[in-house]
């Protein structure tokens, strides 16, 4: 029976030929059914970019899509290799228990705690600062609360097509938890981080957590932060791009009439209008000092 360990060093000897043939420019035809995949090019720095505690830091990809889609966490359903991000030579997809923005609120977080940790390293935090970072109470509910949006986002599977050839597929994260004290040991993906070198926001956090609980709002909110001149977009790309469960027009409409309401009252922005054939213009807040907007 052959040694585990001998199994192991011949597959990295393989890996290492099959990277010295790719470097000769040997065609990848010649590699049999079943070889490990040529690999995807890295595109993760070494670290993340630098924000202030004012603002979270998030790949564009990440809040332009419906990864963490604009819904009520009481709709959320199972998707199974779903689009949710498409563009610039990439595709996103999905599978899993839906994601929401109450979710991308414990990811931002998670990201920005350890942003000083390099990639692929695991950090150590325990539940109650990560509840203090969000705003919310320290509790039991709370705490379960925290550990069902980590276990989605430990069960949700994410692929990345680069070019319609190149898929990378990992979970988001891994996690390692004390039942007993509400400690975690968190590893992020490190693929997932290398959004960032593609283009990536800083959202005031003081006006995402004004609008907590308001999906559609927060959503938004992300989507004219990662645009620095904001085009006129449809009602019907909205909905389309957000992942809203609301697939009648007009009520979607009058939903996204209130969510830029929302997004004004905060001074997010200065101004919006919504056509009668559902164009939504914005116009940016001048004084809107913190960056991401």
């Amino acid at each position: 029976m052959t040694d585990p360990v001998e199994q192991v060093r011949a597959l990295q000897r393989k890996a290492a030929d099959r990277n010295t043939s790719l470097k000769s420019g040997l065609s990848l035809e010649l590699f049999a059914q079943g070889d490990l995949l040529p690999p995807v090019t890295d595109l993760a720095p070494s670290t993340l970019p630098e924000w202030s505690d004012a603002v979270r830091g998030v790949p564009n990809a990440i809040i332009r899509g419906a990864l963490f889609a604009a819904v009520q966490g009481k709709t959320r359903r199972y998707m199974k290799g779903e689009v949710v991000e498409q563009g610039d030579g990439m595709t996103i997809k999905f599978t899993g228990m839906q994601l929401d923005q109450s979710d991308l609120d414990v990811w931002e977080t998670l990201i920005h705690i350890s942003r000083h940790t390099p990639k692929g390293e695991k950090f150590y935090f325990h539940a109650g600062a990560v509840l203090s970072y969000l705003g919310r109470p320290r509790g039991g509910d709370h705490y379960r609360w925290l550990n069902e949006s980590i276990n989605r986002m430990i069960s949700g599977a994410v692929s990345i097509t680069f070019d319609d050839r190149y898929t990378y597929s990992s979970n988001m994260l891994k996690a390692w938890k004390d039942e007993i004290t509400q400690d975690y040991i968190i590893q992020l993906d490190e693929q997932l981080l290398s959004l960032y070198s593609l283009g990536w926001t800083q959202i005031n956090w003081a006006q995402r957590d004004a609008l907590r609980g308001k999906p559609i709002a927060l959503w938004l909110h992300g989507w004219y932060c990662s645009h620095t001149n904001p085009e006129d977009i449809s009602i019907d790309r909205i909905q389309q791009l957000c992942g809203s469960s609301n697939k009648n027009r007009d009520s979607f409409k009058a939903k996204v009439k209130a969510a830029l309401e929302e997004i004004k009252e905060i001074g997010a922005i200065a101004n919006y209008s919504v056509s009668r054939n559902g164009i939504v213009h914005v116009e940016r807040n001048p004084f809107n000092t913190l960056p991401g907007f």
